[in-house]
């Protein structure tokens, strides 16, 4: 593109219409204002115009064609023409014009001229064409310099001795002058010029009065030209007059010839050489101001003094060609063309003066340009025709050439005319929609002809408003997130397409739109911002405008997962999302990496809620990110997919501690009796970790641990905060300290729970002296009296000085229902704990001391099973100093309660300890006491019942432990007859009485009440309503035994 600035004497030119990057500028510099008309002399290869050109690169090929118009005729002509660039010497001073081979524009400022042959009568405008650009406001060749301009002699009489101010009868100050004694005239630069001798105190011409009071001021212009036919080695004067020494102005040469002197009363300046050539005219002006002294020699600045050389009051009698003043001589040769100008000339007026050596001479004789007038269409108008009317007219103050029509910078139309002052164009154009500029110029039938251009206009014609598109949305979306960027895809064309603006409210609030954009990018925060309206409008004033509603199928509002987690793992996988109007969602998939499952989801008003707990699979690698997404089926059959989120799973390593830090377990084996750490042990461990469904084996271990205790298990990193896992080991142990050989005992874990807040978990492994070890065959039966393998078997050995029950030894049963226990025969007590491997407590024996049939043959056995009443098998008895009832646990009431009584009736504190035992060790649950002779002790264990399934229950009589029992917490009170015994007891007892009292109904009656109560209080059943055992179910049998009495009767 092209634009024009500093009153469009310079042009920026830019790639991409104007928008894109600045590639440099151009400034026309020949001439002073873009309607100049600049004279040149004739000849060939003249510079007729040249621009200073700044480019930010070189640019191939940028000087284009130069468009040449005939500006007598407005037609285009041909004409030779090339090149040149300026060249400067080292002061700055154009030295000569160089030849430019090719178009190239070079980087930087540079000056840049066209040279052509002008020929006599020649009005020519010129064209250029830069970096593709035509360069179409410039100036064309000739000038005028009157403004300021004070006295004026030409030197043209030839004849006589008055040399006339042309100047003078213009501004009413005449000044003209007398040729003097040497003086005389010769051939000037233009007609005549006067001349001077060389003799002292002769020739020139001369004219009395005040010049400084011409001036009216201390700056002014003096100009002239000079043709020296021979020089001396004295001074010789061009221009002065003085009275005295101190009353003087002049401007000579210095003696012998080398330089030009300014001369006042003040002082002398010496500014620079004289012309260096004979024969030859040059021109000379000098320049007076309140910055300096300056002379220039042929349009070039050659020098300057910072003092100004004024005249004074007393100054008069100014001879020119001479110096009126004693002692100097006049020049020797002509003088032509002497101006005088109260102001400082400009750079450009003094080239124009010199005019490349061929000056130019003071007129008044102006023919005025012609007055070009346009009225119609008017200036920035819309119109909606397609005919468009034009008219202009044009008046001279002699006559009138020719008007013309330019439309859109293209001759269009022309009107010849030539004889009168006045012409009028009309013409009616059919014109497409657009933007255009028109304008008309004329010319007068002056010798040279002038020409008016008048200023361009501009009209738009629209007859159609702007055209709007949405492409996208169109119906519905499929998917999208809350808060997240829709971009709306949309086209707006016009041929004068001025502004575009959105709304999602229908014009209440507008968002500004760039209307090429094509798209406009919007955070959506509601399943209802699904109206989109673009409003269009053109420089016309024509408007339109486009609304457009889309749905959202899945509109997402959250989702919500653990960004990081480890294998094995079960996460939770949440997504929540409103389901568009008139959709229902049919199904929802989540999709792992490439493992694909159905997920639950619940629907409340269109808002969809899916959670989905998903175990994570084993990886190959130590750290992968695992892609997942859900896949949610619409009622309309389409499948829309959620964005893609990554999941970054860890995966597990576990070693002897040697690489790893993070504990797991860390097992210390121990002296049984003393639980004193043992030296020279030998532990080896089996480790196996599953997901806590035990759905996947995540990863196994074994390792032998020669003479390390304690012995350690340790993982890559942590546990996941969220997950659990189950674990299985295998822990075999044995040890030869100080010479002792110790039993070979085990210690398993089946389903054990393992936690990122449990670890590290410690185990105590307690191991017998070989020496005070028995090895005792278990068998064990389940409540079938079936062998039962895979049964772990808790050995607690009682540790009286720590009040405790401890776990020594958890061996696992094969698949005979058998294994070994290592105990101390007759003089420890034991309880010992079956549970299988889903945690469920199979039989409790309490207080147990081992005794072997036949020692001295080995035969040392232990039958148990767990239908028996083990608190009456291997009983160990103790002065309590109380009575009591078996502590017994309540499922409504999550409530552990015994009756005690004081044997001597004195008063007791009695103290119940209830303790949560497993194979991770021991916690209390709950304690309580009572002092007195009698009572009822309770402890509330409710907070626990969902994650234990046995409990431990400790008396203490003042202070000293007295006896244990456990409690089942999944089995409920069944008194002492136990469940199967109490129920057929309690059956059999109101069979019995039905037999008795059969033939009395109300004695029967009365005998069940009693009955019922009877077994109630018996312990043969509880009192609830329903269950197994309950009171009310034996009431409804014994109901139903009745009504079919009766019923027997009623038919009878």
């Amino acid at each position: 593109s092209v634009e024009y600035s500093d009153d469009d004497m310079e042009v920026k030119i830019s790639n991409f219409f104007g928008l894109g990057k600045e590639i440099g500028r151009a400034k026309l510099t020949s001439h002073e204002t873009p309607t100049e008309v600049r004279n040149v002399i004739e000849g060939e290869n003249r510079t007729v115009m040249y621009y200073e050109f700044n480019f930010k690169e070189k640019y191939d090929n940028g000087l284009g064609k130069v468009e040449f118009i005939n500006m007598h005729s407005g037609e285009k002509i041909e004409k030779d023409y090339y090149f040149a660039i300026a060249v400067y010497d080292e002061d700055g001073i154009l030295s000569h014009w160089e030849r430019l081979d090719e178009g190239n524009i070079p980087k930087g400022k540079v000056t840049i001229g066209l040279v052509t042959d002008v020929n006599t009568g020649d009005y020519i405008d010129g064209i250029w064409t830069v970096a593709g650009k035509k360069i179409k406001k410039h100036a064309t060749w000739s000038a005028s310099l009157n403004n300021g301009l004070v006295h004026y002699w030409n030197c043209d009489e030839g004849t006589g001795t008055d040399v006339g101010d042309q100047r003078g009868g213009d501004t009413g100050v005449q000044r003209n002058g007398t040729i003097v004694t040497g003086g005389g005239w010769d051939d000037g630069i233009i007609n005549g010029g006067c001349t001077g001798n060389g003799v002292t105190d002769e020739g020139g011409f001369e004219m009395d009065g005040y010049l400084n009071g011409d001036l009216g001021n201390d700056t002014f212009t003096i100009s002239f030209w000079i043709n020296e036919t021979s020089d001396t080695d004295q001074s010789q004067g061009y221009f002065g007059g003085a009275v005295d020494t101190q009353n003087r102005y002049m401007v000579n040469t210095v003696a012998g010839g080398t330089a030009v002197w300014v001369i006042d009363g003040a002082g002398a300046s010496i500014i620079r050489g004289r012309p260096d050539s004979l024969h030859t005219w040059h021109y000379m002006a000098i320049i007076s101001n309140a910055t300096g002294t300056y002379a220039y020699i042929d349009s070039v600045l050659e020098g300057s003094d910072l003092t100004g050389r004024t005249p004074t009051d007393v100054w008069k009698t100014l001879r020119i060609g001479g110096v009126n003043a004693s002692g100097y001589k006049s020049m020797n040769g002509t003088i032509d063309e002497i101006g005088i100008w109260n102001r400082t000339l400009t750079d450009s007026e003094i080239s124009n003066i010199w005019n490349s050596g061929a000056g130019i001479s003071y007129t008044m004789d102006f023919d005025k340009n012609p007055t070009v007038t346009l009225n119609k269409p008017l200036n920035n108008t819309n119109i909606s025709t397609q005919t468009i009317d034009f008219n202009c007219n044009a008046t001279d103050d002699f006559m009138v050439e020719n008007v013309s029509l330019y439309f859109d910078g293209t001759l269009n139309h022309t009107v010849e005319d030539g004889v009168t002052n006045e012409t009028e164009l009309a013409i009616s154009l059919n014109v497409s929609d657009g933007s255009y500029i028109w304008t008309c110029q004329a010319y007068d039938n002056s010798t040279i002809p002038q020409l008016t251009i008048a200023g361009e206009r501009n009209f738009t014609l629209d007859r159609h408003p702007p055209n709007i598109n949405i492409s996208f949305p169109f119906e519905a979306v499929d998917y999208q997130i809350s808060n997240h960027n829709l971009t709306i895809n949309y086209s707006v064309t016009d041929d004068l397409l001025e502004g575009c603006v959105g709304s999602f409210d229908n014009g209440v609030n507008n968002i500004t739109l760039v209307c090429a954009d094509g798209n406009y990018t919007v955070n959506i925060s509601s399943i209802n911002n699904n109206t989109f309206n673009i409003f269009a409008n053109d420089s016309s004033g024509k408007e339109a405008n486009l609304s457009r509603t889309w749905d959202y199928k899945v509109f997402q509002r959250e989702v919500n997962f653990s960004s990081s987690t480890i294998e094995g793992s079960t996460e939770q996988f949440y997504l929540n999302f409103e389901q568009g109007a008139g959709l229902q969602t049919s199904l929802v998939k989540f999709v792992y990496n490439i493992t694909e499952t159905s997920a639950a989801f619940i629907v409340v008003d269109n808002n969809v809620t899916v959670l989905d707990s998903f175990g994570i699979p084993q990886q190959d690698e130590d750290s992968t990110v695992v892609p997942f997404y859900w896949s949610i089926t619409m009622s309309d059959g389409s499948v829309v997919n959620t964005t893609i989120y990554n999941h970054t799973v860890g995966t597990f390593e576990v070693d002897n501690c040697t690489d790893f830090s993070t504990v797991l377990y860390n097992y210390t084996v121990l002296d049984e009796k003393e639980q004193t750490i043992l030296a020279n042990t030998t532990i080896e461990i089996q480790f196996s970790m599953f997901d806590s469904g035990r759905t996947e084996n995540i990863l196994n271990f074994s390792h032998k641990y020669e003479e390390v205790n304690p012995a350690q298990i340790c993982i890559n990193g942590s546990l996941s905060n969220t997950a659990g896992y189950s674990v299985t080991t295998v822990v075999k142990y044995t040890s030869n300290d100080s010479g002792n050989p110790y039993a070979e005992e085990y210690y398993n874990i089946l389903n054990g729970s393992l936690t990122n807040a449990s670890i590290p978990i410690n185990i105590n492994l307690y191991d017998l002296k070989s020496i005070d070890s028995t090895e005792f065959q278990l068998t064990f039966r389940d409540s079938s009296l079936t062998l039962a393998p895979n049964i772990l078997v808790f050995l607690y050995r009682q540790y009286v000085s720590d009040n405790d029950f401890k776990v020594v030894e958890i061996p696992l049963t094969d698949t005979n229902g058998q294994t070994i226990l290592h105990l101390v025969r007759n003089d420890v007590v034991y309880n010992i704990l079956f549970v299988e491997e889903s945690g469920r407590v199979l039989a409790t024996y309490n207080k147990m001391i081992a005794f072997c049939q036949d020692f001295t043959i080995g035969q040392c056995t232990l039958e148990l099973n767990a239908v028996s009443d083990t608190d009456t098998i291997y009983d160990y008895s103790d002065d309590l100093g109380v009575s009591y009832t078996n502590p017994r646990y309540s499922n409504l009431t999550g409530v552990i309660s015994f009756d005690f009584l004081s044997t001597d009736l004195s008063v007791k504190t009695v103290r119940t300890e209830v303790v949560r035992n497993n194979q991770f060790g021991n916690r209390t649950v709950c304690t309580n006491s009572l002092t007195s002779t009698s009572g009822t002790v309770t402890c509330d264990v409710s907070e626990i019942v969902d994650s234990d399934r046995f409990l431990f229950t400790y008396i203490y009589v003042d202070g000293d432990l007295k006896t244990q029992s456990t409690i089942d917490l999944e089995q409920s009170e069944t008194g002492s007859f136990g469940l199967v015994n109490g129920a057929l007891f309690a059956f059999l007892l109101m069979i019995f009485i039905i037999s008795i009292f059969a033939h009395d109904k109300q004695a029967l009656m009365v005998a069940l009440v009693f009955g019922w109560a009877a077994v109630v209080a018996l312990g043969a059943i509880n009192g609830a309503l329903i269950g197994g055992i309950s009171g009310g179910m034996w009431l409804i049998v014994t109901a139903v035994f009745i009504i079919m009495r009766l019923k027997k009767e009623e038919v009878g």
